[in-house]
């Protein structure tokens, strides 16, 4: 499930912007720009021209990115810690439906307001 994960992210076109220059100059820009903030502006038009100082942090940045057992890994943290917690709270969460359907409808209730 991990290769499926980063196959997914390196399947992107986008994936290789994350790691050069264009990160600032493309995908960032986009972003700042749809939101119209002017410090964000201004703060963009200073980091631009400041690409080669995040080398070394996108280097360590492409270890998010990895299929490998890894702790920073993102695939990993999806498949080998929050699946099983996933997993684990649907099996609560079937429980209390089947033995406390009333609470449910009381939540859902609280919930909808």
């Amino acid at each position: 499930m991990r290769k499926e994960i980063v196959s997914a992210f390196k399947n992107d076109d986008r994936f290789q912007i994350l790691f050069s220059e264009k990160l600032f100059s493309v995908i960032l820009r986009e972003e700042i720009l749809k939101k119209g903030d002017p410090q964000e502006i201004d703060a963009l038009k200073t980091f631009e021209d400041f690409y080669g100082y995040f080398k070394g942090y996108h280097e360590s940045r492409k270890n998010l990115y990895s299929e490998e057992d890894i702790n920073t890994a993102i695939a990993n943290r999806i498949v080998n810690e929050n699946f099983p917690k996933f997993i684990d709270n649907l099996k609560k969460y079937q429980v209390v439906c089947r033995d406390y359907p009333e609470q449910i409808k009381s939540a859902e209730s609280a919930l909808a307001e």
